[in-house]
């Protein structure tokens, strides 16, 4: 079975998620990771096995295809020197942080072949029926579309000292309103408040759809930390014949124990582990982007899926900063 060498650029949790997903796939060839930090980069050699590359470059040399999971900023860069050296790449969610830094990303690809994604939410099969009944028509024509994706102040001490709650949470809102609807957003209006972070926690956005339907988005990094599950996300579309509802929620599985002093939820859905591997929404993600890598297909998730979705949220940041 032919295997393809991946490397993974960035070894934080997402990378190190990647990464153990790759391990288990039967044709992939882990050959290792880089980081700006040597203790990851140390660690993530421990923890797999693989040897230590004194840069990207190196890295680059010995692989077929990466995954990007550096902070949003640095996915240009790294990108294009990958598709310099003629390696695949899938981003994580954002494809980049501006319009501008996208259009350089799709014109570096030598083709549509070389670029995915990491919208993990087309992989969810929650989102899948939901995408089934509008475009089957079930539900009839499309009047609106309401969507949440909210996260406690513990994520925003993480995240929102870098970025908001728009761009961390409603990147995913965003794409998965174009993935279900296969329409496109027209218009934008958003307002947004500054709580507890420098950048905006707390952002509630309206939209019109090409079809004419409404959309309204909320993110947040305002959840009192005491709430049982730090994630607050769901869906809810309306058509002139019915309707659909998702609860997006980690609010299946429950762990109480003395030591944490308090219960949890935990994700059955996105990065689940069973026995020792993860599975679900990324472990389908990149199963799609190795397949695809390995028979020179373009992705599920284009490189111009994600410009789309970064294009709608600089609209909305514009907004807010107009107001």
């Amino acid at each position: 079975m032919e295997k393809l060498r991946v490397g993974v650029v960035g070894l934080g949790m997402m990378g190190v998620y990647h990464a153990a997903v790759y391990k288990s796939l039967s044709n992939v060839e882990l050959a290792g990771g880089v980081d700006v930090l040597p203790a990851a980069e140390e660690n993530f050699a421990n923890l797999y096995g693989t040897p230590r590359f004194a840069s990207l470059d190196a890295l680059l040399s010995q692989v077929d295809a990466v995954s990007i999971c550096t902070p949003d900023h640095l996915h240009k860069d790294a990108a294009i020197k990958a598709f310099g050296k003629g390696v695949r790449c899938l981003i994580e969610k954002p494809l980049a942080t501006s319009s501008a830094d996208c259009a350089e990303i799709l014109a570096a690809r030598p083709d549509a072949s070389y670029l995915m994604v990491g919208h993990i939410l087309r992989f969810d099969p929650r989102v899948w029926h939901a995408r089934n009944a509008v475009q089957s028509g079930k539900i009839g024509k499309l009047c609106s579309v309401n969507i949440w994706r909210c996260n406690d102040r513990a994520g925003g001490e993480k995240f929102g000292k870098h970025t908001s709650a728009a761009w961390f949470l409603g990147i995913h809102d965003i794409d998965a309103v174009h993935f279900i609807t296969g329409e496109r957003v027209v218009k934008v209006s958003a307002m947004g408040r500054k709580f507890f972070q420098p950048h905006y926690d707390y952002v509630v956005s309206t939209m019109e759809l090409t079809n004419g339907a409404f959309v309204t988005m909320e993110n947040s990094f305002i959840i009192p930390r005491e709430r049982v599950t730090a994630l607050d996300a769901g869906i809810k579309i309306i058509g002139e014949d019915g309707m659909v509802e998702l609860d997006m929620n980690h609010s299946d599985a429950r762990i109480t124990t003395r030591e944490s002093g308090r219960s949890a939820m935990v994700d059955t859905y996105h990065w689940p582990t069973v026995g020792e591997h993860l599975y679900g929404d990324l472990r389908t993600e990149i199963e799609a982007f190795v397949s695809a890598a390995l028979a020179g297909d373009v992705p599920p998730v284009t490189g111009e899926d994600g410009a789309e979705a970064v294009s709608v949220i600089e609209r909305v940041i514009a907004c807010l900063d107009r107001q």
